[in-house]
């Protein structure tokens, strides 16, 4: 029982510290070139968002792929900042043709231009990608026989998964791993396995298996 005992004191103090590290680092911003950047750094030409990926395509051919689960998120922010048009400092081209047949060019200046906001819209790509959840997973898999799991997942960090999970043998910590991206026609499908204690004996219990995410 001791032992039980350290051991999920450090299973605790390991999910604490992923919790706190999740709080402080829980969302990204991809570069598009906007206010705080470079202003000579590449424009996002094109985003597309397929299959849980976000392809950020840039005008010099550059390429950013971000994965984010089905418990992140996706934010295009359109920031909006007005500047000044560029003011004409030199007369017209036919100005400067009318006055060649009077006078020097050089004695005319240029109408007064009023002066012209334009405004640019510059995209801002927020994503989650780890954070916490609630989202309840069932499946099947082998525990010493073939046995159904049911589960929670609490905390995610891109496609591996942790939370609390019970079989019809044990209950405990549970560890996910989503399988997209590894075959095409798997869109929900995550490797599940689970530690904790057996609820006949008084010793640990451990299953491997299959789960889907509701």
């Amino acid at each position: 029982m001791k032992n039980t005992a350290i051991a999920i004191c450090v299973i605790g103090l390991i999910l604490a510290i992923i919790i706190t590290v999740l709080v402080i680092t829980g969302e990204k911003t991809l570069q598009t070139g906007g206010d705080g950047q470079d202003q000579d750094a590449p424009m996002p030409e094109r985003i597309t968002v397929k299959n849980n990926e976000v392809v950020v395509e840039y005008s010099d051919g550059t390429r950013i792929k971000e994965y984010v689960p089905p418990e992140g998120k996706v934010e295009i922010v359109l920031g909006k900042k007005e500047v000044d048009a560029p003011a004409q400092t030199e007369p017209s081209p036919e100005v400067r043709e009318l006055s060649s047949e009077f006078v020097s060019a050089d004695s005319i200046t240029a109408q007064a231009v009023p002066g012209v906001r334009i405004i640019r819209y510059t995209p801002e790509i927020n994503i989650r990608t780890r954070g916490f959840t609630a989202r309840p997973f069932v499946g099947a898999g082998y525990n010493g026989k073939f046995s159904p799991v049911l589960g929670v997942k609490l905390v995610y960090l891109g496609k591996i998964g942790l939370g609390v999970a019970t079989t019809n043998r044990e209950f405990g910590l549970a560890a996910t791993y989503r399988l997209q991206g590894w075959l095409s026609i798997v869109h929900n499908l995550e490797l599940a396995a689970v530690a904790g204690k057996q609820y006949a004996e008084n010793s640990p219990g451990v299953f491997v298996g299959l789960a889907t995410t509701f």
